[in-house]
């Protein structure tokens, strides 16, 4: 593509925060991880600006529907035809304790322990589920994260003819407030409480390449991040009415948990005991709820990690409704498993409610069957106010009914609270009506104690109950 006729430059220098943890994995495993975050040549977490860039794609057609308009943005390729993209977007590179974008190369010194900390984020677990809801063969992984409030600093520059001034400042426009929107996440797993980010602020220019001090002023911009760049924007949030919201308050009629957390962030100390090495080490529950840090910001923009908090991870949430979706479907459907049918054929993604609601992945067996990204988002819960109590559990013999001999253990559970839980839909009006009652009945599951969250519901965990009416907002289908 030739940029002979693109004089026109509008520019933005954007800040974003993570909202929720974030996950851009290198597609390789090392040491640490299974999916390692992705990192600059400082050994420092960033995000590619082609990760942007297809969200940015992704987002804009998603609100314009407008496919012609979206090639004409960003660009296409297809039976020998393309054309080149007119946005372009640089690396989004993380941002030091002192809210400065770490950009370029670290030459005799090293990055400060605020970095290094950060740097290393969380390594979730993650297994798979089988249609009985234990877990599948061969299906556990981790994967390394970003703590929520990480900020991270990139450009974006739209290029368009003279007589596409207006046009082109109305595209960055509406890319800043698509940004702003809260809706468009970056990365893996969005559908499972990761990738949410806030615009903290933007600034920019608009520059005509004609006009010699303009031309003059391009060509001095600066390429640092950290640089001062044009002039702040006024950056109003792109709405859409297609979006639907349900919003839940749950009290926990007992106990609750999910486990998987690292004993040393449990605050509970069972006593001292002496290990293999003869060193004294101080007694953890041996199972432990999950918790995970987050950077907060002061007012004159100074950086922290807060200590470990505990959490209900947007997966476990989004795993439960799945199961009880697809017997729901099945059953308003009157599709049930025969004799000849292994039951997997009606559950998980099998299942056409779950399709469409949570989406699936690529079918290695079918080269026809690609992934697609499910319209149910699942917020991760913050459980900032929670407290916890250790429970003990002995093993006991099937056969005597006595206890076990060394099988004690102890679990670390949270106490009975109420949590507020918001589910997020795009695209409500395209969802089926047979696929959204059964997502209402399995939320009326969980209102009544018929759907647990967490694990140890066999010992009584994980029940809640409505305490407030559900809230539905633009989500159609039956009651």
């Amino acid at each position: 593509m030739s940029y002979a006729n693109e004089q026109v430059r509008a520019l933005a220098r954007v800040v974003i925060q993570l909202e929720e943890p974030c996950a851009i994995g290198t597609g390789a495993e090392n040491e640490a991880s299974d999916m390692p975050f992705y990192v600059d040549a400082n050994g420092i977490p960033m995000i590619p600006g082609t990760s942007i860039a297809g969200m940015l794609r992704a987002a804009f057609l998603a609100h314009t529907r407008d496919e012609g308009r979206t090639d004409a943005l960003f660009g296409y390729q297809r039976r020998g035809l393309g054309q080149g993209s007119r946005v372009r977007i640089t690396s989004a590179h993380l941002h030091d304790e002192d809210d400065r974008p770490v950009d370029g190369a670290l030459v005799g010194h090293s990055p400060s322990n605020f970095i290094q900390t950060i740097a290393v984020g969380d390594v979730r677990d993650h297994v798979a589920l089988d249609a009985f809801g234990a877990a599948k063969e061969r299906a556990k992984f981790d994967r390394q994260v970003l703590y929520s409030g990480i900020r991270f600093t990139f450009d974006i520059e739209l290029l368009g003819a003279a007589d596409e001034r207006e046009q082109i400042i109305d595209d960055r426009a509406l890319l800043l407030g698509l940004l702003a929107s809260g809706r468009t996440r970056l990365g893996a797993r969005v559908h499972s409480a990761h990738g949410a980010f806030r615009l903290v602020r933007a600034s920019g220019i608009v520059l005509d390449l004609a006009d010699a001090h303009d031309f003059s002023a391009y060509n001095d911009l600066p390429v640092a991040l950290d640089a001062p760049f044009g002039d702040p924007l006024d950056v109003p949030s792109v709405q859409d009415s297609r979006f639907a919201q349900v919003r839940l308050s749950l009290n926990a009629r007992s106990f609750f948990s999910v486990a998987g957390g690292r004993e040393e962030d449990s605050p509970h100390d069972l006593g001292v005991i002496v290990v293999s090495t003869g060193q004294e080490k101080t007694k953890k529950p041996d199972i432990v709820p999950m918790r995970s840090r987050r950077v907060r910001w002061s007012r004159d923009n100074k950086g922290t990690l807060s200590k470990p908090t505990l959490l209900i991870p947007g997966s476990a949430i989004k795993g439960a409704l799945s199961h009880r979706v697809a017997f729901h479907y099945n059953r308003l459907a009157g599709d049930w498993a025969t004799a000849a049918q292994h039951v997997d054929a009606h559950s998980l993604e099998q299942n056409a409610g779950v399709r469409e609601l949570f989406g699936y992945a690529r079918d290695d067996e079918r080269e026809d069957v690609e992934s697609r990204g499910g319209k149910v988002y699942v917020p991760e819960l913050v459980l900032s106010k929670a407290d916890t109590v250790v429970l003990t559990h002995n093993g006991i013999d099937a056969f005597t009914g006595g206890t076990r001999m060394n099988v004690l253990f102890t679990e670390e559970v949270i106490s009975p609270m109420t949590i507020e839980l918001t589910l997020h839909i795009e695209r409500a009006d395209d969802i089926s009506a047979l696929s959204l009652r059964a997502l209402r009945l399995a939320i009326q599951d969980l209102e009544q104690g018929r759907l647990v969250l967490g694990g140890g519901h066999s010992r009584g965990h994980g029940r809640f109950e409505s305490s407030q009416p559900t809230i539905y907002t633009n989500l159609g289908g039956e009651p």
